[in-house]
């Protein structure tokens, strides 16, 4: 330890004469000397955002120097591997910092050799990077770096996880007597990803509630002249040809926007974001019918909504769970319980999902995922369509193709369920051969993005809102007499909605 401290004092006294000098954009230096607690800078691939990010330790380690006095400012740097850590922002703290920064412990650890001394660490996520580190008391600054992930992130990053970001706000701010600063540096990713919910969409400033945790953002615009200084124009044109033939792609990282990236063929290709999505937040009303439509395979999902005389179903909410359908059903429960389902007069529900939610288990002959929702709410569980060719698929198109009695789209979905909209617009997707033609005879994949997409599926399949009131399920007793009641609901007042 002796040793090592007098080579880093050795260091620093050599570093005492050399003099730092960045020439930052209006941008780049606004952010780099933000006073916020939480501070984010995106924008399209090339302008700066790493090197801003990197000045930004030095000018922290000063400000910290001059109000409390520190020695030493530590630093974390995390992004999703170790290997692209070294591709950025490891090459572009050199180029801020150059002979007084070293990199240390092959890659690991670092030391910029100013006044306070800044002590930097590496932590690459994906390769079992140690987040307990971030449990440490000393950090006075945390730096995400590409929060958010490049397309396919089998093939390029991983992203860094919300679960990650709000440790790092914890942890940074657990230090006595230093003024903290948690940054994030990404280009643009998809709207519902927690860096857009985080950082893009609220105000700059901080929630009434914790008037200490500020938040500023810092937009490197593409359009501004400024702001694009240091993008030499044969990058900028390299990133045009490369993205060219992928729009989506070509919005991220060329033109700066947040745009929804797809693996394989969009399902829902009768989906239309600007007709199939309340302009406004939809809410449960009194007199009309409700539906619960479930997925029950793996991670099971309750799509919560309503059915009117035009046969339009309206969506509001989607309970998410990844454990089993109980637990899920005790969301429900719970969700049920909120003023804005208590307070109104519901009719009817009715309970729809995959037919293989009818199998018995394994363990217990007597058990379903079908029962276990008709012990939960009392009603009668309808199996969706068996079939994906004739069936569920026909179905989801012909409901977002379709239009009501009065030309309104037969699904409407409040804004809010932003990952349901996501699944349609192209998350939930089939695979797709080399030459990007699907497989024939594949259905979709199986992913987290798809569970939600099956519930309506299965929902609309049994509901069919292209033809109000008529049900496509056997001629049995139990069906007429279900009939018969709902028929006798539809008879109460109407009140206006929509």
């Amino acid at each position: 330890m002796t040793i090592a401290y007098n080579r880093i004092q050795s260091k620093m006294r050599q570093a005492a004469g050399v003099s730092l000098s960045w020439n930052l954009t209006p941008t780049q230096a606004a952010y780099a000397m933000s006073t916020a607690v939480i501070n984010g800078i995106d924008g399209p691939m090339g302008p700066g955002k790493s090197y801003a990010s990197a000045t930004a330790y030095a000018i922290h380690a000063k400000r910290n120097l001059d109000a409390v006095g520190i020695d030493v400012l530590h630093v974390y740097v995390l992004r999703d591997t170790l290997e692209n850590l070294k591709k950025s922002p490891i090459p572009t703290i050199e180029k801020a910092y150059g002979s007084l920064f070293e990199l240390r412990n092959q890659s690991k650890e670092g030391y910029i050799y100013t006044n306070p001394l800044i002590h930097l660490e590496f932590i690459g996520l994906a390769d079992g990077g140690d987040l307990s580190k971030l449990q440490g008391p000393e950090v006075g600054l945390i730096h995400l770096e590409e929060c958010c992930p490049i397309a396919d992130v089998r093939r390029y990053n991983a992203g860094i996880a919300e679960e990650v970001f709000n440790i790092a706000l914890v942890r940074c701010t657990r230090q006595e007597n230093i003024i903290p600063r948690l940054q994030c540096s990404t280009n643009p990713g998809d709207e519902d990803h927690w860096y857009y919910r985080r950082i893009v969409e609220p105000p700059d400033g901080s929630d009434p509630e914790t008037p200490l945790i500020t938040k500023r953002r810092f937009y490197m615009d593409p359009a501004n002249p400024a702001d694009m200084i240091y993008l030499k124009d044969i990058s900028k044109q390299a990133a045009m040809v490369a993205w060219k033939g992928e729009p989506a792609m070509y919005k991220r990282m060329v033109e700066g926007e947040w745009a929804q990236v797809y693996r394989g063929k969009k399902v829902a290709v009768s989906f239309n974001k600007a007709r199939h999505v309340s302009p406004r937040t939809l809410h449960p009303v009194a007199g009309f019918p409700a539906f619960r439509w479930w997925d029950g395979w793996g991670e099971p999902r309750c799509v919560l909504g309503q059915q009117f005389p035009s046969g339009q179903c309206q969506i509001y909410k989607v309970i998410r769970d990844h454990t089993d359908i109980r637990a899920c059903s005790e969301k429900v429960k719970i969700e049920l319980q909120h003023p804005r389902w208590k307070s109104v007069y519901i009719p009817e529900w009715r309970d729809i999902g995959d037919a293989t939610m009818t199998r018995h288990d394994q363990s217990d002959r007597s058990q379903s995922s079908a029962k276990v929702v008709e012990d939960s709410f009392g009603g009668t569980f309808e199996p969706g369509v068996a079939t994906w060719e004739t069936g569920l698929k026909l179905a989801i198109l012909t409901a977002f193709r379709a239009s009501t009695s009065d030309g309104e789209p037969c699904i409407l979905i409040t804004p809010e369920e932003k990952p349901l909209i996501a699944a349609f617009e192209g998350r939930w997707h089939y695979p797709t051969m080399a030459d990007g033609q699907i497989k024939p005879g594949s259905k979709p994949v199986k992913s987290e993005d798809s569970h939600e997409a099956d519930a309506v599926a299965n929902g609309v399949s049994r509901m069919q809102p292209w033809a109000p009131y008529k049900r496509n399920v056997a001629d049995t007793r139990r069906a007429k007499v279900q009939q018969k009641k709902r028929a006798a609901s539809y008879s109460l007042p109407r009140v206006a909605y929509g």
